[in-house]
């Protein structure tokens, strides 16, 4: 495993980097002042640019024969009291080579926006809706290293994510936000115009609790210009540092990709607002709903699409997601979901139209089909199954909604 690490949570190694000079100026007693030692293995960089700082390498090869470094501890040098930061991804999945240089540029990225953020979320805290649980963050966050592991804790929400998509580009279709395209399959995208290809260009988009940024990466590469948003700065360095990995979110695409570490209402205290504002999976993760909701919809500009999923609170859910999928058969971990901060329709609907001032379009069950292995969406509380696909699509409510959904809504006041 290769451990890249710094000389401060927050410091911000600066650009360009001069050079950096292998085991330069680190004596036996240092070594052992950050309980490593260099027969384990460590090797560290001192970067000069002008002021000295710190990269530490552990060098190991897992086995798939693909250089690695992680950040799910840190360490303190007792002779300065300094922390050394530990933090990374994995590098194979990555087109970057593992090399010093290469980790200090993301390091610095991710440090310089995370100070850029801390700093100006600092002096406007003074909002009176406070929403974010601290535990559900932690949570979260132990979990940041495997955001882009389609087969690990995160697999369910990677083989959500296309029809999440696809549920919101016909929900912004139908409301009048973008104009009618044809969804065609990836095999048919060279004989896609511009306006085909990129069908969300022109629109920003908020997604808050972007986690990895599975959703948020995915939004930019059809063309929006999307914030992610996420209280866990651990989360919001695993989604900066992954979509350095794609040309389309760096410049080669129509659309754009920020990531912010920030809560919901910071960034409402900042005065933004947005086309489309969309939070998959995480209400059931508030503390408070209602006001989360509440500052979702302001958020929102005037005749802006909300776009929510979460899970209902029945039997149903309960068999599927808490003893099923967490207790028996372990798709994800134990101790994720929480039974009674579960949402009913009809409860997320009356907050959304009554605190968030939206009018309510559809609702609409995503349910995991065994047999295929794919989640599929149900059919719409208008017994629509435009955006439907496979067996579940025979589905309609209640039995459609009584575990997974989603809902679409239209702001309709100032």
């Amino acid at each position: 495993m290769m451990i890249c690490g710094n000389t401060g949570r927050h410091v911000s190694l600066p650009k360009p980097i001069a050079r950096y000079v292998p085991n330069e100026l680190m004596s036996e007693e240092e070594w052992r002042s950050l309980g490593v030692k260099q027969s384990q293995g460590w090797e560290h960089y001192m970067i000069h640019s002008p002021e000295p700082h710190v990269l530490l390498f552990k060098r190991e090869k897992d086995y798939q024969s693909n250089w690695r470094f992680n950040r799910k501890h840190h360490f303190k040098n007792v002779s300065t009291s300094q922390d050394y930061y530990i933090c990374g991804y994995e590098i194979y999945e990555m087109d970057l080579s593992c090399s010093p240089s290469s980790c200090a540029e993301m390091l610095t990225s991710v440090t310089n926006s995370e100070n850029n953020d801390t700093s100006r979320s600092s002096s406007t805290t003074d909002s009176s809706i406070r929403t974010v649980n601290k535990d559900e963050i932690a949570k979260f966050a132990a979990m940041s290293d495997e955001w882009w592991a389609p087969q690990g804790p995160f697999k369910m929400l990677h083989l959500m994510n296309p029809p999440r998509v696809r549920y919101i580009r016909n929900r912004l279709e139908a409301s009048g936000a973008i104009s009618n395209i044809s969804i065609k399959s990836s095999s048919d995208q060279s004989n896609l115009s511009t306006k085909d290809r990129f069908p969300l260009q022109g629109l920003s988009i908020l997604d808050v609790g972007c986690g990895g940024g599975l959703l948020a990466e995915a939004l930019a590469r059809l063309g929006a210009r999307v914030t992610g948003l996420d209280a866990s700065i651990e989360n919001i360095q695993m989604a900066r540092i992954h979509s350095k990995k794609d040309p389309l979110l760096n410049g080669g695409g129509l659309g754009s990709l920020e990531y912010r570490h920030l809560t919901a209402e910071s960034l409402l205290e900042q005065g933004h607002q947005f086309d489309v504002v969309c939070s998959l999976e995480v209400i059931e993760h508030v503390d408070n709903p209602a006001g989360f909701l509440k500052v979702l919809g302001q958020l929102l500009k005037p005749n802006g699409d909300l776009i929510l999923s979460t899970i209902s609170r029945t039997p149903l859910s309960y068999l599927t997601t808490i003893l099923f999928a967490e207790h028996l058969l372990r798709m994800v971990p134990v101790g994720t979901h929480h039974w009674s901060k579960f949402i009913t329709p009809d409860e997320l609907k009356a907050g959304v139209e009554d605190l968030a001032g939206c009018q309510v379009l559809n609702i609409q069950g995503i349910g995991f089909n065994p047999l295929s292995g794919q989640w599929e969406l149900t059919k719409s509380c208008d017994g629509s199954r435009a955006d439907s696909r496979g067996l579940l699509s025979l589905l309609g409510p209640p039995v459609s909604e009584a575990a997974n959904y989603l809902l679409a809504a239209k702001k309709t006041s100032q």
